[in-house]
């Protein structure tokens, strides 16, 4: 296990992963059912390593309804999920610090992406790259009334460059009118093509780092002074 977990209202606990597939270290989301007090039943995994294909960067590529991702960064920390959230619509939300990604699935099955943003050169697509390098603590804004509710946001480690991060809040194109599916032309990258709304930090984090939007709109910002609990 490692970095976050998330409860949900049937009892259950998200949580994020590595597996090892022969020396090589994919992450997974696993859904566990507490038993007593020392006990657990794993009720579902998805796996990475499912949705994996060697179309172009064989073997470590990944794939998705988008198209082929990144080759590996490292194997034995290849995707580096650093949050996971749950929506009211069953949908999980995950953001990778390797990729410069976030990703929506579904809860439950073998789902595929259904959305994801940051960089599109990740599945062979032009397009703005928004996150440069980085990315932690991706969350969908309480949708209860406060500014961009319903919207997403990211502390974007290095938003502006190495030394300027930025809390960024954009929002995913839906179809309302089926089944509210996530939007994407073919041929093109998931939109936006841009930040909604972007609140410059004070100072720079490379890395773990946090946000919260509040009910009445400011943003709380919890910044890291290092990595491996250096500040």
């Amino acid at each position: 296990l490692h970095h976050d977990i998330e409860p949900t209202n049937d009892g259950t606990i998200l949580a994020i992963a590595q597996e090892d597939v022969n020396g090589f270290r994919p992450d997974v989301v696993l859904e566990i059912l507490p038993i007593g007090l020392n006990d657990a039943e794993i009720l579902w995994t998805w796996r990475v390593f499912d949705h994996m294909s060697d179309d172009v960067y064989n073997p470590y590529t990944f794939y998705s309804g988008a198209g082929i991702e990144t080759s590996s960064i490292s194997e034995s920390d290849w995707n580096h999920f650093n949050a996971i959230s749950l929506n009211d619509s069953n949908e999980i939300l995950l953001c990778s610090r390797n990729w410069n990604e976030i990703y929506v699935i579904e809860r439950g099955g073998n789902s595929d992406i259904l959305y994801r943003w940051g960089n599109p050169s990740n599945y062979g697509l032009s397009g703005n790259q928004i996150i440069p390098n980085a990315v932690h603590d991706i969350r969908w804004i309480e949708n209860d009334g406060r500014p961009y509710g319903g919207y997403l946001q990211i502390f974007n480690n290095k938003g502006i460059n190495n030394t300027q991060s930025t809390v960024d809040v954009f929002l995913a194109p839906l179809d309302s009118i089926n089944g509210n599916n996530y939007l994407r032309t073919s041929g093109q990258s998931f939109g936006p093509t841009s930040y909604d709304s972007r609140y410059v930090c004070q100072y720079s984090a490379p890395g773990q780092s946090a946000s919260d939007r509040m009910s009445n709109g400011n943003i709380f910002v919890n910044t890291s002074g290092g990595q491996g609990g250096a500040g």
